[in-house]
Formats: C-alpha cells, structure tokens, sequence
C-alpha cells in the first residue's frame, strides 16, 4: 500500500507559517501571563508564611524628643532668659520606642555635641545629682575628642512597644550673637559697627542595636533669651526671619521664586523650661531646670 503526500505550494506552505506565526504570539502572551501570576502568587504565599511564623518580625527603634517623633532632622527652639553671670543647664529628654514586632536587643544610644556646650559626669554627680535622678538613669559613658564630645548609653533588651527615656545635659546659650564697637579707618575717621550673627548647636543621636543598622538624627538646637512666653514667640518669629534670610542669601534668583511660589514647609519644637537658681561657693550660679518643661510644635513655612 503506497501512502500518497499531497505537495503544497510554497505560497500554501508560507500561509500555513505565518498563521501559526500569529497563533504563537497570544500562547506567548498567555504563557507569560501565567507565569507572571504564579510567580506572585508564590512570592505572596512566602510572605504570608513568613509573617504567620514571625520570620519578617524585627525590632524597630524610633526616636523621640519631648515626646515628638524625630524624622532625621529636627530643629528644637529653647526658651529661657540665660542670664550672663550663670551658667544655664538644659536638659534634652530623649526617649526610645521600639515600635516594632520584636525584642530590640543590645540597643545603644551615642549623643555627639560640641565640647564646648557639653557637661562631664564629674558635674552632674556634683552639681545636679538633686535634680536629674542619675541612679534611675540607664549609665552613662561621657569622653570628650577634640571638637566633639560623646555620651553612650546602654539599654537593657526592650520588649514591643516599650519605651526609655534619658535627659542629655547641656550648657545652654542665647543663639543670637550680637556684637557692638567702634573702630578707626585708615583715615583716622572713628566708625561704629554691629555685627548680629545666629548660631545654633548641632546635635547628632546614633541609635542602633542586634541586627540593626545604625540611624543617625540630627537635631539642631537653638536658644531663645526670652522670660516669659511672650518674649519666647518674640523671639521665634525672629528666629524663623533669620532662617529665611539665611537661605534666601544662599540661593540664586530662580530658587527664590520656586519658593515663594512653592514655600518649604518646616516643623520644629518650642521648649520653654523654667529654672531653678544654685548658687556656687565661688560666687557664680548654675541654672538647672525645674519640673516637666513647657513644650510646643511649631509649623511653619520658609520662602
């Protein structure tokens, strides 16, 4: 028996080509869609298995400043009349929370200051032992390297949603400088001058622990000499100007019109403590702060 094979043409056998040519576009289209949805669905079924297990648990500390969140930068506003024959002792209340949805384990907190504002154990043990309670604090681990001046602190393992405190001390200072005289050209022509200038002390807070990168905030704090609470938004209004000032003469044209069309928004915070006067044997004073001081958000925009 002889098999008969009909020969097709080569325009029959290019049509026949090119419809399954067609025909394989949407099964390639299909298959892929196919494998798309299933690769998701096993990457969502792992999830949903890991977190049922706590495998994706972690501990997640986050840092506070009299009770506001810290995203990064802050910059915090102190209050207070800084008398000039005294030495003026703020206190910033720090506190971590573990927000997450494991123990936060080996957590340590390092606060970096400018030497020249910061305050040693040996002080705190002789000066303010009566105010800030050190022995319910977690210890502290003071060193002092050049510019700069570290305070350590060890916490013990912090269970979800519990939260420690620490007050880092500092020497507290009027931001604004303002400096008057007189002085002689080469003429010999005698001329008054004034030069005001704005400072503010940078504060850096590492947090870190087990498992965990270290995050870094920066915290900006700037004093205010006021004596009361009308003095103190005197003096933040002032404050806020200076900040505009400053970036406006940091900035070309165009970036001033994008802000003053689009302005930036900025959030800080207002401490207002009130102090208690200790006089010292060798005549001088020390202001150490008294009860939970007054806080404030301020939001406001900078063009």
């Amino acid at each position: 028996m002889r098999l008969w094979r009909r020969n097709l043409s080569e325009k029959e056998t290019a049509r026949r080509a090119e419809l399954w040519g067609l025909l394989a576009l949407p099964v390639g289209i299909v298959a892929i869609i196919v494998s798309v949805a299933l690769a998701v669905w096993t990457v969502r079924r792992s999830e949903e298995l890991a977190v049922a297990s706590g495998a994706l648990d972690k501990a997640k500390p986050i840092l506070y400043l009299a009770g506001m969140r810290v995203d990064k930068t802050l910059r915090v506003y102190v209050a207070a009349p800084f008398p000039s024959k005294g030495l003026t002792v703020i206190e910033l209340p720090l506190e971590i929370r573990n927000e997450g949805d494991k123990t936060y384990k080996g957590a340590e907190v390092i606060v970096r200051e400018p030497s020249m504002v910061a305050i040693d154990n040996k002080f705190l043990q002789s000066e303010t032992q009566s105010v800030i309670p050190i022995s319910q604090a977690p210890e502290r681990h003071f060193a002092k390297m050049g510019r700069y001046a570290y305070s350590s602190f060890a916490f013990p393992d912090m269970h979800p949603g519990q939260t420690m405190g620490i007050g880092e001390p500092i020497i507290g200072t009027d931001s604004h400088i303002q400096v008057e005289g007189q002085a002689t050209t080469k003429d010999g022509v005698p001329v008054s001058y004034s030069v005001a200038v704005d400072i503010s002390m940078p504060i850096a807070v590492s947090v870190t622990g087990e498992d965990l990168h270290a995050t870094e905030y920066q915290i900006d704090v700037v004093g205010l000499k006021a004596a009361n609470e009308d003095e103190a938004n005197t003096a933040l209004l002032a404050a806020i100007r200076a900040e505009e000032d400053s970036l406006a003469e940091k900035q070309s044209w165009w970036q001033r019109a994008v802000n003053f069309v689009a302005p930036l928004h900025r959030r800080a915070l207002l401490i207002s403590p009130v102090f208690d006067k200790q006089d010292q044997p060798d005549g001088g004073s020390v202001y150490l702060e008294k009860g939970e001081p007054a806080t404030k958000v301020v939001n406001y925009t900078v063009r």
